[in-house]
Protein backbone atom coordinates (compact mmCIF):
# COMPACT_ATOMS: atom_id res chain seq x y z
CA UNK A 1 0.00 0.00 0.00
CA UNK A 2 2.88 2.37 0.75
CA UNK A 3 4.31 1.57 -2.65
CA UNK A 4 1.02 2.48 -4.35
CA UNK A 5 0.84 5.73 -2.38
CA UNK A 6 4.39 6.57 -3.43
CA UNK A 7 3.51 5.87 -7.08
CA UNK A 8 0.43 8.00 -6.75
CA UNK A 9 2.47 10.81 -5.15
CA UNK A 10 5.03 10.57 -7.97
CA UNK A 11 2.25 10.75 -10.56
CA UNK A 12 0.77 13.77 -8.82
CA UNK A 13 4.18 15.46 -8.67
CA UNK A 14 4.69 14.78 -12.39
CA UNK A 15 1.23 16.15 -13.10
CA UNK A 16 2.03 19.23 -10.98
CA UNK A 17 5.25 19.77 -12.95
CA UNK A 18 3.38 19.43 -16.25
CA UNK A 19 0.71 21.88 -15.11
CA UNK A 20 3.34 24.34 -13.86
CA UNK A 21 5.09 24.14 -17.24
CA UNK A 22 1.80 24.73 -19.04
CA UNK A 23 1.03 27.61 -16.68
CA UNK A 24 4.41 29.21 -17.39
CA UNK A 25 3.89 28.80 -21.14
CA UNK A 26 0.43 30.33 -20.81
CA UNK A 27 1.89 33.27 -18.88
CA UNK A 28 4.49 33.81 -21.59
CA UNK A 29 1.80 33.70 -24.28
CA UNK A 30 -0.33 36.12 -22.29
CA UNK A 31 2.58 38.53 -21.91
CA UNK A 32 3.37 38.30 -25.62
CA UNK A 33 -0.30 38.93 -26.42
CA UNK A 34 -0.27 42.01 -24.18
CA UNK A 35 2.87 43.34 -25.89
CA UNK A 36 1.42 42.62 -29.33
CA UNK A 37 -1.83 44.28 -28.32
CA UNK A 38 -0.01 47.42 -27.18
CA UNK A 39 2.03 47.53 -30.40
CA UNK A 40 -1.14 47.20 -32.46
CA UNK A 41 -2.85 49.89 -30.39
CA UNK A 42 0.06 52.27 -31.04
CA UNK A 43 0.06 51.39 -34.74
CA UNK A 44 -3.69 51.96 -34.94
CA UNK A 45 -3.32 55.35 -33.25
CA UNK A 46 -0.56 56.30 -35.72
CA UNK A 47 -2.72 55.22 -38.65
CA UNK A 48 -5.63 57.27 -37.31
CA UNK A 49 -3.35 60.31 -37.03
CA UNK A 50 -2.09 59.75 -40.58
CA UNK A 51 -5.67 59.47 -41.84
CA UNK A 52 -6.58 62.67 -40.04
CA UNK A 53 -3.55 64.42 -41.53
CA UNK A 54 -4.41 63.05 -44.96
CA UNK A 55 -8.00 64.24 -44.61
CA UNK A 56 -6.80 67.70 -43.59
CA UNK A 57 -4.36 67.82 -46.49
CA UNK A 58 -7.04 66.68 -48.91
CA UNK A 59 -9.41 69.35 -47.60
CA UNK A 60 -6.70 72.00 -47.96
CA UNK A 61 -5.99 70.77 -51.50
CA UNK A 62 -9.66 71.04 -52.45
CA UNK A 63 -9.83 74.53 -50.98
CA UNK A 64 -6.66 75.54 -52.83
CA UNK A 65 -8.08 74.18 -56.09
CA UNK A 66 -11.25 76.21 -55.54
CA UNK A 67 -9.15 79.34 -54.97
CA UNK A 68 -7.10 78.65 -58.09
CA UNK A 69 -10.24 78.20 -60.12
CA UNK A 70 -11.73 81.44 -58.74
CA UNK A 71 -8.47 83.27 -59.49
CA UNK A 72 -8.39 81.90 -63.02
CA UNK A 73 -11.95 83.10 -63.58
CA UNK A 74 -11.06 86.55 -62.26
CA UNK A 75 -7.92 86.62 -64.42
CA UNK A 76 -9.91 85.69 -67.51
CA UNK A 77 -12.48 88.41 -66.77
CA UNK A 78 -9.69 90.97 -66.24
CA UNK A 79 -7.97 89.80 -69.41
CA UNK A 80 -11.22 90.23 -71.32
CA UNK A 81 -11.78 93.70 -69.84
CA UNK A 82 -8.20 94.64 -70.68
CA UNK A 83 -8.69 93.48 -74.24
CA UNK A 84 -11.91 95.54 -74.46
CA UNK A 85 -10.10 98.60 -73.11
CA UNK A 86 -7.24 98.15 -75.58
CA UNK A 87 -9.71 97.88 -78.46
CA UNK A 88 -11.66 100.91 -77.25
CA UNK A 89 -8.45 102.86 -76.87
CA UNK A 90 -7.35 101.89 -80.37
CA UNK A 91 -10.70 102.97 -81.80
CA UNK A 92 -10.48 106.29 -80.01
CA UNK A 93 -6.98 106.86 -81.36
CA UNK A 94 -8.19 106.18 -84.91
CA UNK A 95 -10.87 108.87 -84.69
Amino acid sequence: MVEQAQKYIAQLKAQINTLETELEETRKLKQKALVDNEELRVELENLRKQKCDTDKTQFMLIEAEKKVQANEQRYNKLKEKHSDLVNTHAELLRK
